[in-house]
C-alpha cells in the first residue's frame, strides 16, 4: 500500500473538493485525481462519488477513511519513536566552559571538531568554576574550561593558556591617559571586585596582587561575571582588574591599560575525567585541536 496515496484520500476525504486538498497537499489537482483513481483501481471498489458541484463518501469510502486515518497516525508515531531512539543513540559531547573559552577556544577548536565528527552532537554548557568541578565529577559534563583552583585525584588538569591582568576603565577615567598603569596609583581609587564564588582565582590573584604593591580599594563594587564589570566601568563605577582577553566585550567608552612590571597572569584550564580508557574518540580528538590551536609551533 502506498503511504502517500492514503494521505491524498484523507485529505480529499475530509475536505470534500480536490480543489482544496490539492491546495493542502501542495500538489496539482490532475495529479491528485490520479492518485485517488489508482488507489480505488488496487482496492476494487468506489471510495468517492464526484460530479461537477461535489464530491462524496461512499459508504465503503467512510469506512476505508477511518482504517486509512488509524494507519497513517500509526506510520507517524513509529516515524516519532525512530527519531527519539535515533537522538538517544547519538554521540554527544557536553562541554563546561567560562567565558575565556568561549571567546578564545572555541571559535577556533569547535569547527575543526565539526569537521572531523559532523554527526556528533555538541553541548555547551556555562557554568562557574566550583559548578564545573561538580559536574565533571558527576559526569554531567565531559570536559570543563576552567579556572584554577581544581584540585581533585580523579581529574585531569592541563593548564592551555595564561591571561595577563590589565586594568579596564572609562575613557574619562583618571588614569585613562597614561600608557602604562603604575599599581601605586591605583591606591584608593574604586573599584570593580569579582566575587570569589563566580570567577575562581580571579577574585584571590587580583587582592594578592594589589596587597603585594600596598594598594588599598577605596569603595568596591561586587560583581559576578565578566560583562557586569564591563557594564559597571562603563557606568564610572571604578576600574576592574580583568585578564586581557576581556576587552573582546568593552563598550567604546571603555579603555584598557597594561601593568607596569610584570603583570599577574590567570590560567585557563582544560579538565576532563584522570581516566584516558574513558575518554571517546571525539574527547580525545577535541583535547588534540585545542593543544594544536593553543600551541601552534608544536606542529
Amino acid at each position: 500500500m502506498d503511504f502517500r496515496r492514503l494521505r491524498y484520500f484523507v485529505a480529499v476525504a475530509e475536505e470534500l473538493s480536490f480543489t482544496r486538498a490539492a491546495e493542502r497537499l501542495h500538489t496539482s489537482q490532475p495529479s491528485l485525481s490520479e492518485q485517488i483513481r489508482n488507489l480505488e483501481d488496487s482496492l476494487g471498489f468506489t471510495l468517492l462519488t464526484r460530479n461537477p458541484r461535489k464530491v462524496e463518501l461512499t459508504t465503503v469510502g467512510a469506512v476505508f477513511l477511518d482504517e486509512a486515518r488509524q494507519v497513517l497516525r500509526q506510520v507517524e508515531y513509529a516515524v516519532a519513536r525512530t527519531r527519539s531512539a535515533a537522538e538517544k543513540t547519538r554521540e554527544s559531547l557536553s562541554i563546561g566552559f567560562v567565558p575565556s573559552a568561549e571567546v578564545q577556544i572555541f571559535p577556533v577548536v569547535l569547527p575543526a571538531l565539526r569537521l572531523q565528527y559532523p554527526r556528533v552532537q555538541v553541548v555547551l554548557k556555562s557554568l562557574t568554576p566550583p559548578e564545573q568541578l561538580v559536574a565533571l565529577t558527576n559526569g554531567d559534563i565531559d570536559i570543563a574550561f576552567t579556572r584554577p583552583p581544581l584540585a581533585s585525584g580523579k581529574i585531569f588538569c592541563e593548564v592551555i593558556l595564561s591571561d595577563p591582568l590589565r586594568v579596564f576603565m572609562h575613557n574619562r577615567h583618571v588614569l585613562a591617559r597614561s600608557a602604562k598603569i603604575q599599581p601605586k596609583r591605583l591606591h584608593l581609587l574604586p573599584q570593580i571586585g569579582t566575587d570569589a564564588s563566580f570567577s575562581g582565582a580571579l577574585s584571590e590573584l587580583t587582592e594578592a596582587y594589589l596587597h603585594r604593591h600596598g594598594v588599598r580599594a577605596g569603595e568596591i563594587q561586587a560583581s559576578s561575571n565578566i560583562l557586569m564589570s564591563m557594564n559597571l566601568v562603563a557606568g564610572c563605577f571604578g576600574y576592574a582588574l580583568l585578564p586581557a582577553y576581556a576587552a573582546t566585550f568593552t563598550p567604546r567608552t571603555v579603555v584598557s591599560r597594561p601593568l607596569v612590571g610584570s603583570a599577574p597572569t590567570i590560567d585557563l584550564i582544560m579538565a576532563c575525567a584522570k581516566e584516558v580508557n574513558a575518554r571517546s574518540p571525539v574527547l580525545s580528538a577535541l583535547m588534540a585541536l585545542v593543544r594544536d590551536a593553543m600551541n601552534p609551533t608544536s606542529r
